[in-house]
């Protein structure tokens, strides 16, 4: 199944909250409906969305996958070993 739109993927509900935020500060909309993208928590296959840096790096594969050539991003925490996050981030997308 494609997303209808383009994603942010992000760790958590905590996370798309204030990506968000973020973006209405911008002036960019916020409205579900109305905005061209969706942010979305890092789910695994089940849907069921765990909220870890961990679901987020093994989802990316499976979201490419499933973009349907659409714009997408991940959003994930780097406040500790930023060189094995970046890592784990390049092995998924170069599968």
């Amino acid at each position: 199944m494609s997303s209808a739109r383009s994603a942010l993927y992000v760790e958590g509900k905590n996370d798309e909250k204030a990506i968000s935020s973020l973006l209405k500060r911008q002036g960019i909309d916020t409205e579900t409906k109305t905005r061209k993208f969706d942010i979305k928590p890092a789910t695994m296959s089940d849907e069921k969305s765990t909220q870890s840096v961990e679901t987020l790096i093994t989802s990316i594969y499976e979201s490419v996958r499933r973009s349907a050539n659409k714009p997408m991003g991940f959003v994930l925490d780097a406040d500790s070993d930023i060189q094995s996050r970046w890592d784990a981030v390049r092995f998924q997308l170069k599968k």
